[in-house]
Order: structure tokens, then C-alpha cells, then sequence
């Protein structure tokens, strides 16, 4: 595999190894070719996304590099990786993984680097991050509940205004979002065992949507927000509200995820107002696998149109293939 800058420079394969290791050991298929894996992402026998990684190096060469030299670095990467990817129809959503160690991992120098890498959305979503985290990001982190939750019901997905949901087409949502209820909730729960075990998951979903930089400070009589450079993190009332609604719905997936019943139908009302193009991918993808595990049915409002076309975009592929329908 090469791309061209000012002659041909072959793809380093630094943490390719490994990486390989980690996924021969779980039984993760992919395609190993010149330093690049490649790997499919299904649900119900539709592969709907396609998942590139790298080593890291191909794009961030050092911290004192400029922000357009990394950007040029990605851009070229992404042409010769994907360029086969353009002639597949329908076109399957694709993801790059950008592969480092730990140690630059923690290295705050580079952030300016991975802002821009992560808030680049030409041609595929991307995630830097270290091996072992492939392995997390390559899952679904949803618990599989297919027959309890497809019991009575088929999953369907809507995407409309919030003035013109059809009744007659779509259920009434059993379970709306509301951030500021589902912060509280989780405020008043905090030091409760049944809260205990949703902790990982919603780590794992407020960093898939946030981006791979951002974590969740889990302090013993409080949480806080933040990234990996921090050393504790912002406590809730002070994190903007983009954050406060990505953590809101974090936990709110968790939870219905583990109280999934047949036929539930949940309800995001213009929970995606204030929460940028990137964000709005992540959550995108979440509710996307989402479903795919639990067959719950999902009613989205969204005054704007591109943000209800963008979510039917990376949805209705996993509703459809479940034998479930789209109202939009």
C-alpha cells in the first residue's frame, strides 16, 4: 500500500502487529495487506461499515509539525486507502483507526493534532487510539437481547420534525430522553450498586460520540468530565452543553440497553440541538448498534433536515436488514 507526497513512501506498520495479535486471539476477521487492516462491521448478515487502521505515524510525524502538515498527511492517506472503497454501491460508512502507543497516547503535545484528525469528516469517520482499544471499537458495545426484545415487535426508525409525527405510523415513544431528568437521575444514583455496573458502558459510549480524547472521571462521590490530558476533570454543572447532552444520552442508552423489554420504543426529542456534525455522527453510530442488539425502535426529532437526513443515513441500513421499516 502506498500514497504519493513527493515520491512513493511505503506505509510504516509500526503497531500493525500487535494489533493483529489482539484480533486473531478474539476471531475478528480482517484483511491484512502492506501494513493496513481492513475490516467489516455487520449486523444480520448486511456488512454496513468498513473499518481502515493504521499506524499513527502515517499522519503524525511530531508535536511541532503544523496543523496543516497533518492534515495534508491525512488527506493523501485517506485517497489511496479508500479510493476502491468510491466505486462499491450503496457505499458502506467507513472508519479509520489511527494506531500509537500509550506513552504518546498521554502526550498533550499532540492534541492540536488529533483535533484535527478527529474533526476531519471527508470520506470517514476517524478515532485515534491505541491497540487494545481496536478491539473495544470494533465491538458492539451493546448487550445482545435480540429475542427478548423482538419477542412482539420489529424495529422501526423515524426521523422527523417535532411537529409532524404521524401517529398512525409511528408508536409513542415508552421512553423519552429528558438531559436534564436523565443528569439527574444519574446524580442521585451515583453511589448506587445497580449504578456501579453501567459505568463502563456509558465510558464507553460518551468517548466513542465525544472522540476518542475525551473520558468520564468516575471520583468516588462525584463525576466529572474531561480528557485524557486532565488530571480530574470538569464537574457536570460546568461542562458545555454539547457535553451534558453526550453524557445524558450515554447514560440513557445503558440503561435501556440493560431494562430492554419487547417492543420498546425510545424518544430523542431535538436531544441533537447544540451538538456539532462529529457529535452527532458518534451518536449516530451508537443508536445504529443500538438497535442491532436490542431491536428497540427509536423516534428521533430534528427541526433541521440535514441532521434528520444525516441520521437516516447511518440507521436505516441496520433497521431495514433487521426486517424493520423507516418512517421519514
Amino acid at each position: 500500500m502506498y500514497f504519493c507526497e513527493e515520491t512513493p513512501v511505503r506505509l510504516s506498520d509500526k503497531h500493525i502487529p500487535l494489533v493483529e495479535e489482539l484480533l486473531k486471539a478474539h476471531a475478528i476477521a480482517y484483511v491484512e495487506e502492506a501494513g493496513v487492516l481492513r475490516c467489516e462491521l455487520s449486523a444480520f448478515g448486511l456488512a454496513h461499515s468498513v473499518v481502515y487502521v493504521v499506524s499513527a505515524e502515517n499522519v503524525f510525524t511530531d508535536p511541532d509539525d503544523s496543523a496543516q502538515q497533518t492534515e495534508r498527511r491525512l488527506n493523501r492517506l485517506q485517497l489511496e486507502l479508500f479510493a476502491a472503497e468510491y466505486e462499491v454501491t450503496p457505499r458502506k460508512a467507513l472508519y479509520l483507526f489511527l494506531v500509537w502507543d500509550a506513552e504518546t497516547d498521554q502526550n498533550a503535545d499532540y492534541m492540536p493534532h488529533r483535533w484535527v484528525v478527529e474533526q476531519n469528516l471527508k470520506t470517514a469517520k476517524k478515532a485515534i487510539m491505541q491497540p487494545a482499544d481496536v478491539l473495544t471499537w470494533l465491538q458492539n458495545p451493546f448487550p445482545s437481547r435480540h429475542a427478548d426484545a423482538r419477542a412482539n415487535a420489529v424495529p422501526l426508525f423515524s426521523a422527523m420534525r417535532p411537529f409532524d409525527f404521524p401517529g398512525q405510523k409511528v408508536p409513542e415513544a415508552s421512553q423519552w430522553l429528558s438531559v436534564r431528568d436523565e443528569l439527574s437521575h444519574i446524580e442521585n444514583t451515583y453511589a448506587d450498586p445497580s449504578f456501579e455496573v453501567l459505568k463502563p458502558l456509558i465510558s464507553d459510549i460518551y468517548r466513542r460520540i465525544m472522540g476518542s480524547m475525551y473520558k468520564v472521571f468516575w471520583a468516588e462521590d462525584t463525576l466529572r468530565l474531561g480528557q485524557l490530558y486532565d488530571r480530574q476533570g470538569v464537574m457536570l454543572e460546568y461542562c458545555s452543553e454539547g457535553e451534558r447532552k453526550v453524557f445524558a444520552l450515554a447514560g440513557f442508552l445503558a440503561r435501556m440497553a440493560k431494562d430492554t423489554t419487547a417492543g420498546l420504543c425510545i424518544g430523542l426529542p431535538s436531544t441533537f440541538d447544540g451538538v456539532d456534525a462529529l457529535r452527532q455522527i458518534g451518536a449516530y453510530d451508537c443508536l445504529r448498534d443500538f438497535v442491532a442488539s436490542t431491536g428497540v425502535s427509536v423516534e428521533i426529532q430534528a427541526a433541521q433536515s440535514e441532521r434528520r437526513a444525516l441520521a437516516l443515513t447511518r440507521i436505516r441500513c441496520v433497521v431495514e436488514a433487521a426486517g424493520g421499516h423507516v418512517v421519514n
